[in-house]
């Protein structure tokens, strides 16, 4: 890592269909010294990403969403970065929402701040 990584903030591109737990992970991000894109749908977090081409260290996405769950998401942003961690949240129990693609973590909401911020600070490192 040079200098330049090192005093970088990380980016979360947040994905939230829900507005108030949109709005609530957002306070919580960039209370922890993240930079936070949101979104509310995975359409829309494609059109963010194209025009503004932002470096994400972490999609933290709604596994089922209306046009686009995160899912899908993951497995498109995943082309441009092949090496890109995913946090997928739902109010779903793991066993409902299905198999999900190797190398991403699973938090069942309702979860804590602290359980949140752990799981993140796993992922990133």
């Amino acid at each position: 890592m040079n200098a330049h990584e090192a005093n970088r903030k990380r980016t979360i591109l947040l994905v939230e269909d829900e507005a108030s737990t949109r709005q609530f992970l957002r306070a919580v991000l960039t209370g922890s010294d993240f930079s936070v894109l949101e979104s509310s749908n995975g359409m829309e977090a494609l059109r963010l990403m194209e025009s503004h081409r932002p470096e994400i260290d972490l999609l933290l996405a709604d596994v089922i969403m209306p046009q686009m769950g995160g899912r899908e998401l993951a497995a498109r942003l995943r082309i441009s970065n092949p090496n890109l961690k995913v946090l997928f949240i739902s109010g779903y129990e793991h066993s409902l929402i299905g198999r999900l693609d190797t190398g991403t973590d699973f938090l069942q909401k309702p979860f804590t701040v602290d359980k949140l911020r752990l799981k993140i600070e796993k992922l990133l490192g």
